[in-house]
């Protein structure tokens, strides 16, 4: 493997480290080297007009969560703030909240700092006692302070509390203020900074909870304009990476049939580099909030069964923080999750049945467990794991190499970060393809290399992969 890689591309080890999604990269022909608007009095909510930019990239693969809740427990813990990370969850939107079992100290929490950089939105619950909490405080700044580095999205709930109110710091908000200037004598700038924090977000489009104006209408109004919004971000984004990906999802759409009641097994197979994890990923985040619950799990040929139900239970919105240490224990809590609820899940990366097999209709997951118009998605190289959940072979998809057009799109964006090469790098580009062979991942892997490369530098490599070729072809590696 070692003396292939040296051929290939010399010196450089920038090859090694590129990885295909399930851990190696398979060469085709070839020795494989492993590898809704609503206003209210002066508030108003548009999500069209959202803008996501996060500082370190505009890919959405870098955020955990889609959205931080933010919140003081004291006050909407057991309400409105529970009734609306539920209905959110129920909707697909993974939603970050600290729980009663997070360490509680003076100051926040590291977990929840990371969270909050982690998400792409943070909806902010302020009710009449939240600026008692240095907590919820020292939160808000520094979420506002991610919204000033990266573009977080910040969507405030004046949750029975007026804005001008916090605004202006009186009522509540000012006898909170009055006790954190003696608790902080020595420390105005902390309390500067809470106040300054305060200020910003009541000037902020958001909702407005009231006598008048229902706490469930607020809630279904936010998860519905967050949900549209997070999957706009996300689709603009998968649409800029992903070539060629569209016809694809469709194909496993087909055999899907979202209209059916029926429970329905569905395969993704294909070689190691075709794009199955992506695939299947990408065709989850698509149909997900028609499901509750919905759940993934990556990488399973590498689990143990109980590891596999430890993340499968993790992967269930709401439930990030669950434990257990035994098959049976998480046997029943899969049941509980599922409770005849119409699932989907999807298995990323399979290679043998025992690791999957409680999920069987009539095993020990029961018959009853999946409810109507559940699906499971599976992905494999094997095609013998849908054997044993008697999925018909027109409920496989196999999926597809890249077209030619598709294949030189993606090598130029991975080396040229555009569609089309230069002119004098068009002729090299189009040789490599027959190298790639229509495996997306040979072709990022090739790109990836060949970037910032010159043109007599393209001109060797490729000499090497042309004697690279002719060695195989001779049997003498």
């Amino acid at each position: 493997m070692r003396k292939f890689q040296r051929i290939l591309f010399g010196t450089s080890s920038s090859s090694s480290k590129q990885e295909n999604e399930e851990g190696r990269l398979d060469f085709p022909n070839q020795t494989k080297p492993s590898s809704s608007n609503w206003e209210h009095e002066e508030f108003r909510v548009d999500f069209p007009n959202i803008q996501t930019k996060p500082s370190s990239s505009s890919s959405s693969s870098n955020w955990k969560y889609d959205v931080f809740l933010s919140f003081r427990g004291e006050d909407t813990r057991n309400a409105f703030t529970d009734h609306l990370y539920d209905c959110m969850n129920r909707n697909g939107i993974n939603t970050f909240r600290d729980t009663e079992n997070l360490p509680r100290g003076k100051s926040i929490s590291p977990l929840l700092l990371k969270a909050i950089e982690e998400s792409m939105f943070a909806v902010i619950v302020l009710s009449t006692n939240y600026a008692t909490s240095t907590w919820c405080l020292d939160e808000l700044a520094h979420i506002l302070e991610c919204k000033r580095l990266r573009g977080l999205e910040v969507l405030p709930v004046f949750d029975h509390v007026e804005p001008s109110e916090i605004r202006k710091q009186t009522g509540n908000y000012g006898m909170a203020f009055a006790k954190h200037n003696k608790s902080f004598k020595g420390n105005g700038e902390k309390v500067n900074k809470w106040r300054k924090a305060l200020k910003d977000v009541a000037d902020f489009s958001g909702w407005h909870v009231t006598q008048e104006r229902s706490e469930r209408e607020v809630i279904q109004e936010i998860t519905k304009q967050v949900s549209e919004a997070v999957g706009r971000l996300r689709r603009s984004d998968s649409e800029k990476q992903l070539i060629g990906m569209d016809s694809r999802i469709e194909q496993v759409k087909s055999r899907l049939h979202l209209w059916s009641h029926e429970i329905l097994t569905i395969g993704i197979w294909g070689m190691g580099g075709i794009g199955k994890s992506t695939l299947a990923k990408e065709v989850f985040y698509e149909i997900r909030d028609q499901f509750h619950p919905s759940g993934l799990v990556s990488e399973v040929r590498l689990k143990s069964e109980l590891q596999f139900l430890i993340d499968l239970c993790k992967s269930f919105p709401g439930n990030g923080d669950i434990h257990f240490d035994t098959v049976e224990r998480g046997i029943k809590l899969l049941q509980k999750a599922l409770r005849k609820s119409k699932v989907l899940i999807v298995l990323d990366d399979v290679d043998d049945f025992k690791q999957i097999k409680c999920l069987e209709p009539g095993e020990r997951l029961g018959l009853d467990t999946w409810g109507g118009g559940s699906r499971l998605i599976i992905t494999s190289r094997d095609r013998s794991v849908w054997r044993y959940f008697r999925v018909p072979e027109n409920q496989i998809y196999e999926v597809e190499k890249l077209s030619d057009e598709e294949a030189y799109q993606l090598l130029c964006q991975k080396a040229f970060k555009k569609d089309d090469p230069p002119y004098e790098f068009v002729a090299l580009s189009k040789s490599f393809l027959q190298y790639a062979g229509g495996i997306p991942l040979a072709h990022e892997v090739l790109g990836a290399h060949l970037r910032g490369q010159d043109v007599d530098a393209w001109s060797e490599i490729l000499h090497r992969l042309d004697l690279c070729s002719e060695i195989l072809r001779d049997g003498s590696v």
